[in-house]
């Protein structure tokens, strides 16, 4: 049957297939692994095969091509993604006494997941962020911009205890997956304290410090959560 080939940067996170929203940066990326199957997808009426090349596009082949097209509106597909998660947040909280729930949100495409979800999860919110949100850029800003303005946000250098209660629930919004490598002071900072805190951790797309290649934490340190809700 035909084929369809869909290509892009990493920037391009999400296709949309047979009405179904994937978020190409939920696919697995090994190291070493550039133009070979990087695994199937069960879709509703199809399978397709992601396909990493050297320089580091993307390729989607799909059967049934009409029906394949480029996600054009990539915040709908934000927001789609965000509510997903939130909802699988509220799953996960019910029957739980949390008072708050504490973002912690980084500025890349995983911070603008963050906010997203900060906004629907049903519970007071207060976003901790690694930078100014009008510095953010893409789907990210415009995540920014549709917060709510009853939602408080802090831009830290650094966390320490007192920025947790014990009936909090934490977001963990930092690095996504295309983090690899050893974690800044700043991030390290942040997942001890998280970790610290004893309180839950629902963590986007995998834990912060997980390298999404090896599903290993190369600094030997990495978000603790209870909860991993990813897009894909």
């Amino acid at each position: 049957s035909a084929v369809a080939v869909l290509t892009g940067q990493r920037a391009a996170r999400y296709v949309t297939i047979f009405g179904q929203t994937v978020a190409l940066s939920a696919v697995p990326l090994p190291t070493g692994a550039a133009g070979t199957p990087l695994g199937r997808m069960e879709l509703p009426d199809g399978m397709a095969v992601g396909v990493l090349h050297q320089d580091g596009a993307f390729e989607l082949r799909c059967e049934a091509p009409e029906r394949v097209l480029l996600e054009e509106d990539r915040l709908l597909a934000l927001r789609r993604a965000g509510e997903g998660a939130a909802r699988e947040i509220r799953a996960f909280a019910r029957g739980r006494e949390f008072g708050r729930a504490v973002v912690l949100a980084g500025r890349g495409n995983n911070g603008g997941d963050a906010l997203v979800v900060a906004a629907r999860l049903g519970l007071p919110v207060i976003i901790y962020a690694t930078g100014p949100l009008n510095e953010l850029r893409g789907e990210a800003a415009e995540a920014a911009r549709d917060l709510p303005e009853n939602i408080e946000v802090r831009v830290c250098d650094g966390l320490t205890g007192r920025d947790f209660r014990r009936d909090d629930l934490i977001i963990d919004g930092l690095l996504g997956t295309g983090f690899t490598g050893e974690l800044r002071p700043r991030f390290r900072n942040w997942i001890e304290t998280a970790n610290r805190s004893g309180c839950p951790i629902a963590a986007l797309d995998l834990p912060s410090g997980i390298n999404g290649d090896t599903g290993k934490a190369d600094s030997g340190l990495a978000i603790r959560a209870e909860l991993t809700v990813t897009f894909g």
